[in-house]
């Protein structure tokens, strides 16, 4: 049997199409909602707090885990990926390993952070707004990335089923460190880093199936 190439199986579609909408409905309430008043109320005000005096004393620990969201370490793991999946002859996915995580980084940069703050610049707190969290962004897209790339396939990998799972996980489990870490360190608010999340979900699974619905297209050509 010739092993399954897409990057999203059909067993997932559900699920992705799912997290999809969910992230986008959330990127546009926060987007909208930021760009109108600058603040996202009390749940910055809640968490913000709360995270900076649990972890205050781990300053050390929380600038390693931002580390993981700077565009060096999302380019240099994005081309790892993408060099990873081309050993394999498995072109699509060596495309949007190398493009998926520096796409969610562009979109955050290009496109939302200017938009939300053309109207509101500061948030009632004086502080620049910073919506939504670039390093948020790009550790969540890289921990995506490689959460695709790991679904399970018929004959596409030689990984255990366990093996990918944990990978995954701690993929996930490093980049939601990054996105509590810039909030604890008072680089971003709460609201940012959730808009980070969901900014790489929208953007990584959005890139898979536009990457699918594409090699689809040339086979039926």
């Amino acid at each position: 049997m010739a092993p399954d190439r897409r990057l999203l199986p059909p067993a997932w579609w559900s699920l992705a199409g799912l997290a999809w909408v969910g992230s986008a409905m959330v990127l546009a309430g926060l987007a909208w909602h930021l760009h109108r008043t600058g603040s996202g109320g009390r749940v910055d005000l809640t968490l913000d707090t709360r995270l900076a005096i649990r972890l205050g004393a781990h300053g050390r620990t929380l600038e390693r885990l931002t580390q993981l969201g700077s565009p060096q370490f999302v380019v240099g793991a994005s081309v790892v990926l993408g060099l990873l999946a081309a050993a394999l002859r498995w072109w699509r996915g060596a495309a949007f390993g190398l493009l998926g995580a520096p796409l969610a980084g562009a979109v955050t940069d290009l496109l939302l952070k200017p938009f939300v703050a053309s109207h509101a610049p500061q948030g009632p707190d004086g502080r620049a707004l910073a919506f939504p969290s670039g390093h948020t962004t790009g550790a969540f897209g890289v921990a995506l990335v490689l959460a695709v790339l790991l679904l399970p396939r018929t004959g596409a990998s030689a990984l255990p089923a366990v093996l990918r799972l944990l990978l995954g996980v701690v993929a996930l489990a490093l980049a939601a460190g990054t996105a509590v870490s810039v909030v604890a360190l008072g680089f971003h608010r709460t609201t940012d880093a959730v808009g980070g999340f969901a900014t790489a979900t929208l953007v990584v699974l959005g890139a898979a199936a536009a990457l699918d619905i594409a090699a689809r297209s040339r086979a039926r050509a």
